[in-house]
């Protein structure tokens, strides 16, 4: 009788450290995954405030050239999700979204050199 109490307090134990690891896990992805988020999303804003401040300054050329840049970059990254780590579920949502830019991946060279420079206009 004592052997069956301690085999079910054992399997208890394993259930709950399991149930625990779970949650615990996932809290830490979740978290990853929000702290990304939040990362991409100020950068994002940040280069949207400089293209806006060109703009309001009358720099046009450089608003363009700050533009053209995020552009390339995003295209960079989404050909890096495509083609180096083969997500087919990225390439689905690209398909079903816009399949000319699926299609532009398949040829497309990113230049990672390339930096974006951040001209004085005041």
């Amino acid at each position: 009788m004592n052997r069956m109490f301690v085999g079910l307090g054992v399997l208890f134990l394993t259930i709950a450290a399991y149930v625990v690891g779970v949650r615990v896990g996932g809290q830490g992805f979740g978290m990853a995954l929000y702290q990304s988020q939040g990362e991409l999303a100020y950068g994002h804003w940040e280069r949207y405030e400089l293209i806006n401040s060109y703009i309001a300054n009358e720099c046009f050329a450089e608003a363009k050239k700050q533009a053209e840049f995020s552009i390339a970059e995003q295209k960079a990254l989404l050909w890096e999700l495509v083609n180096t780590f083969n997500s087919k579920a990225v390439e689905e949502y690209i398909a079903s979204s816009n399949g000319g830019l699926l299609n532009e991946l398949q040829s497309f060279k990113p230049n990672w050199d390339e930096q974006a420079v951040i001209a004085d206009c005041s």
